[in-house]
């Protein structure tokens, strides 16, 4: 157990893969899941090999267990129960069997670990985050480690991101490595109290500093400044050769922090869908603003754990069409707290704040790990939790106990229980088959999908039905592979011979009994009803009568997400598709009133105008895109031709 804990805190925060669908997170919860089955294993034959009950007591379990039932109820009661076990696909953290993950490991640390372990799984974290600190600094001068191990390149070309000017290295998203370097910094901080030789410690927070300041995130300078607030309140007073060192990083701090303002003044970025960028408060404030509605829809358990990305849309504000980020898919909050009030509920909300304040309460009397957990909690209220945050989160008060209770001393064993052992192996070896399954299938769905996404369609069915065959639970896999069904069935069709006329037959109603199979489990997903109107419009090439299927389903969807103006755009053309032109310019009048900007729906609708007869509002439609969204070549040409 003491060599897990120190993989887990050295291998987590550098761990990705380009093989998966996503390359940083999912990989960091498999492990945390692998990792935490073999402790939890080790455990119990350690019970066996003594014969008694190992657990140690904590003030922390009773709030700690109330954060987990919260979450079992919120599971229950969700809209989409798999969601809420396994969390949102492509998030993959804080479902149910993450929380219960994070559970196991903090009880087994408090019962089995004692003091010099903590130390050295905070020096094996320390050596981690010198790592990707190093790699953080390397990718702001266009070198990352990343590239390198992906296309064999030594530069930052691989990223889409400008990775160079907003540095992540190993975790994927630059907030996500600020918070994680906050909390490394502060708890390294208090290393400098406790130990002699300091220039290792010295040299980690330079190092990390500077990727900090690289990640130019202020919710990582935000909570690094209220972890030094903290910090410096607690020990100025008693600890005279710290001041020096607080007070640079309070200026280092505060010249950053000034700097961006002055950067963002400057930059002036503007709001709007037609090339402005949003701030990132304009983007966030709607968002929040959806997710206290959707509390408000269901006030007692939420919508379920890890389900606002299904949730947000039914209370999704029309303003959220007015910024730049119009047609994202949210499938967090971007604040924390508001995220698991709008998934939990109440109930949830309550747990969890009781959870936070008595782990603050406890660890007031350790100035380091208190001011790392205020890092957290900063953090997550401009965005939201990732694995090693998490890991941290449950763990921070782990090593409070056991750095404060006495030490666990070794006792002596009994002669095993052999078939006692051997079960208690034989089901871990399961687990762990069963986790080394989950990758094997998100490595097949991704490499998939990246053919779909390169229209490389014939040489993407095979791994997406690998992926379902060896998870067929996951309707994310059986989504993906319902829309390869039907292009297929499309370009086999085409061929216009017998067999592969046969074959394109059967491939059509898979693709429509894949899709049938995927909304009647997750019926209160926008994605999948998104995708299903996909299947049924390419299908409409074979039999126009599918484009009343491809109606009715984005129908739902546009129930589902009634201020969504791009799904509202769709069911324009669906309805003109299906011959209903009034039905279709009503949608277009609708979609324009929720996105005035939107050219595409006015373009639309200035055509349908003319269709039935109304070429005076045509014109309208045609001048207002010339006029407020920009010049346009189609809508002047239509003008010439409709005088």
């Amino acid at each position: 157990m003491e060599y897990l804990y120190y993989l887990l805190f050295f291998l987590v925060p550098l761990i990705f893969t380009a093989a998966n669908s996503e390359l940083f997170e999912f990989n960091k919860m498999v492990l945390v899941y692998s990792l935490t089955v073999i402790i939890a294993a080790a455990w119990l034959v350690k019970m066996i090999r003594l014969k008694k009950f190992v657990y140690r007591h904590t003030p922390l379990e009773i709030p700690l267990l109330a954060y987990l039932l919260a979450h079992l109820l919120s599971t229950i009661f969700s809209i989409d129960p798999h969601v809420s076990v396994w969390g949102y696909y492509s998030r993959f953290h804080e479902g149910l069997l993450a929380s219960i993950s994070y559970a196991l490991l903090y009880f087994a640390a408090v019962s089995n670990l004692r003091r010099e372990h903590v130390i050295k799984m905070l020096t094996a974290a320390f050596v981690s985050a010198a790592v990707v600190s190093f790699w953080a600094i390397l990718e702001h001068f266009g070198h990352s480690f990343s590239c390198l191990f992906i296309t064999g390149d030594f530069n930052d070309a691989c990223w889409v991101q400008d990775v160079a000017g907003r540095v992540f290295a190993t975790l994927g998203q630059p907030n996500w490595l600020a918070a994680y370097l906050d909390v490394i910094i502060l708890t390294a901080v208090g290393f400098l109290r406790s130990k002699k030789t300091n220039l290792p410690t010295y040299l980690l927070l330079v190092i990390s500093l500077a990727a900090l300041w690289f990640t130019k995130s202020r919710s990582g300078l935000l909570g690094l400044g209220a972890g030094a607030a903290v910090f410096f309140l607690l020990v100025w007073k008693s600890d005279i050769k710290l001041k020096a060192l607080v007070c640079a990083a309070v200026l280092l701090v505060g010249s950053f922090w000034g700097w961006q303002q002055f950067q963002k003044l400057v930059a002036a970025p503007t709001a709007g869908g037609s090339g402005g960028v949003t701030d990132s408060e304009t983007i966030r404030l709607p968002v929040w603003e959806g997710a206290i509605k959707v509390w408000q829809r269901y006030p007692v358990f939420g919508s379920g754990v890890e389900t606002f990305g299904y949730s947000f849309y039914k209370d999704r504000p029309a303003s959220k069409n007015l910024d730049s980020e119009w047609d994202f898919l949210y499938n967090k909050a971007h604040n924390e707290y508001l995220n698991m009030l709008a998934t939990t509920g109440t109930v949830g909300i309550l747990a969890y704040l009781a959870l936070i304040g008595a782990v603050l309460w406890f660890l007031r009397k350790n100035p380091a790990l208190l001011a790392a957990y205020i890092s957290i909690l900063v953090t997550n209220f401009f965005g939201f939790s990732v694995v090693i945050i998490g890991l941290f989160f449950f763990l921070i008060p782990a090593f409070y106990f056991i750095l404060n209770f006495p030490d666990i001393e070794p006792e002596k064993t009994e002669p095993p229980n052999w078939w006692l052992i051997g079960a208690v192996i034989a089901v871990a070896l399961y687990l762990e088959w069963g986790l080394v399954n989950l990758w094997l299938a998100d490595k097949d769905y991704a490499l998939g999908q990246r053919f779909d996404q390169a229209q490389q369609f014939p040489s993407a069915y095979q791994p997406i039905k690998d992926a379902v065959a060896t998870n067929p639970d996951e309707p994310t896999y059986r989504d993906e592979l319902s829309f390869n069904e039907s292009v297929l069935a499309v370009a086999l069709t085409a061929e216009g011979n017998s067999q592969a006329s046969a074959s394109a037959q059967q491939l059509t109603q898979a693709a429509i009994a894949d899709s049938n199979q995927v909304v009647a489990g997750s019926p209160n997903a926008v994605p999948f009803w998104k995708t299903r109107v996909k299947v049924f419009y390419e299908l409409a090439q074979i039999d126009p009568q599918y484009y009343y299927q491809a109606l009715a389903a984005i129908e739902k969807a546009a129930d589902l997400a009634p201020t969504d103006a791009k799904i509202h755009y769709n069911l324009g053309l669906l309805l003109g598709r299906t011959g209903q032109t009034s039905a279709a310019i009503q949608a277009f009048a609708e979609t324009v009133a929720l996105k005035p900007d939107y050219r595409d729906a006015h373009y639309a609708l200035g055509l349908y105008l003319k269709e039935a007869g109304d070429i005076k509002s045509a014109r309208a439609q045609m001048e207002f895109i010339i006029n407020k969204i920009g010049p346009d070549q189609d809508a002047q040409q239509f003008l010439q031709e409709n005088k």
